[in-house]
């Protein structure tokens, strides 16, 4: 989804030559931190929810396993799972992660240049 996004961007705003297709930096793995954030603060209130609902059981395979960023709520858990909303601005994600205030100018969404 992001290269999707990357690709649309450069196509809008193409770099200046004689710079190629894609900057370099994306090149190499990178990080949709409005997914990661997504999916990190989804899959922690699911895990305190079910140790609510079974207090007195061992951790379960899923507890123990590590959180990965890449995954995407399921359409089930989407439709079947009353999960809070976790979709955040960049000054909400900043803070929910517990990293402090964001610091700077926020993207109004226009291409200035």
């Amino acid at each position: 989804m992001a290269d999707n996004q990357v690709a649309k961007q450069l196509h809008i705003s193409p770099p200046l030559p004689p710079t190629p297709a894609y900057p370099l930096y994306f090149l190499g793995p990178y990080l949709n931190i409005k997914q990661a954030t997504q999916t990190y603060l989804s899959e922690t209130w699911k895990r305190e929810q079910y140790l609510l609902k079974h207090p007195n059981e061992p951790p379960n395979q899923r507890a123990q396993s590590r959180i990965a960023t890449s995954k995407i709520v399921s359409k089930h858990d989407r439709e079947n799972v009353n999960i809070p909303n976790f979709w955040f601005t960049i000054t909400g994600q900043v803070e929910a992660l517990g990293l402090g205030e964001f610091v700077g100018q926020q993207h109004s969404g226009i291409d200035v240049s």
